[in-house]
């Protein structure tokens, strides 16, 4: 089974329910209204859950926050709150074939939040921001049990005259990853403007007030905290001692080799960069939940002479 899995899950908020598994804030320009001086921009927000029985539903709707920026890494101010919902919601089909028998029987929902909003021009850009609670307690890497950690999506938006729409992740969630094996895998996105893009591991966020429901405080922590990791684990190594994580800066091709079983948090974080200017003009990150299996081994080959022609035949048992 050579690359059966990829990663990801997401989630999102309602009581603290430990169901979450990751996800991703994405916003595009539309347009720009001259006589306002206002940019008008589509944000969506999705997140992913286990939907096993007895876990808890998506929030039917969350908190947006959008912050100005004020160019240091002072908390951040409000300019606007939008309640987003209700979310829509689609069951994740997991992939299956490829000489795979094996059914590891999780079921993962996918739910989206989506919403227009409007921000005035403003020089340093603005700051966008979700929060909820909470990540599931299997985690293996962070102490999601013990601090009843959440999460927190983020994407910073540049001054309107940029028009800048941030890139958005294209591939198919798949949670799986073999155990002692080597998988690589693309974080496939497309970008609309067509901007240099840079990838790298990052902290997870965590959640930014600890609150069951955010409602978008007046100022906002910020840099936002990031997950605490448990003793052995880290941005690398996410899976520990004896594991590898490898990520191409410049392709997001990334390349896994966790060495034990069991549920790790990842964070990818992508920044853009257009002409000649050396700061990103947009951030945005995926978190991801990876889940490691024992996986059956692959059947080997056999191989044979044919005396008539001298071809190699090669079967599968």
């Amino acid at each position: 089974i050579t690359l059966i899995a990829l990663l990801l899950l997401g989630a999102t908020t309602s009581t603290f329910a430990t169901h979450l598994m990751g996800g991703s804030l994405n916003y595009t320009y539309v347009s720009f209204n001259a006589q306002t001086q206002t940019a008008t921009y589509d944000v969506v927000v999705t997140m992913y859950r286990r939907c096993d029985a007895g876990s808890s539903q998506f929030s039917p709707n969350i908190n947006l926050g959008a912050y100005i920026e004020n160019t240091s890494n002072l908390n951040k101010v409000l300019f606007s709150s939008t309640n987003i919902g209700p979310v829509v919601t689609s069951p994740v089909v997991l992939p299956s074939g490829g000489g795979c028998t094996f059914n590891p029987n999780v079921c993962v929902e996918k739910g989206v939040y989506s919403a227009t909003i409007d921000l005035p021009l403003q020089a340093q850009g603005y700051h966008l921001m979700v929060e909820t609670c909470c990540r599931n307690t299997q985690i293996l890497n962070i102490d999601a049990a013990g601090n009843n950690l959440g999460m927190s999506f983020y994407a910073y938006v540049p001054p309107a005259f940029v028009n800048n729409s941030s890139p958005v992740f294209v591939d198919a969630p798949v949670p799986y990853l073999c155990v002692s094996d080597t998988t690589s895998l693309l974080n496939s996105v497309i970008d609309p403007d067509g901007d240099l893009l840079t990838y790298s591991f990052v902290s997870p966020f965590q959640d930014l007030t600890g609150a069951v429901q955010w409602n978008t405080p007046a100022r906002s922590t910020y840099p936002i905290a990031t997950t605490p990791y448990n003793p052995t684990f880290g941005v690398p190594p996410p899976f520990g001692p004896g594991g590898t994580a490898q990520i191409n800066g410049a392709t997001g091709l990334t390349q896994y080799s966790p060495p034990g079983i069991g549920f790790y948090v990842v964070a990818v974080e992508i920044k853009e960069f257009r002409g000649t200017n050396p700061n990103p003009i947009g951030i945005t990150r995926r978190d991801l939940q990876i889940i490691v299996i024992t996986c059956p081994p692959n059947t080997s080959p056999n191989q044979a002479i044919d005396t008539d022609s001298n071809a190699v035949i090669t079967t599968y048992n």
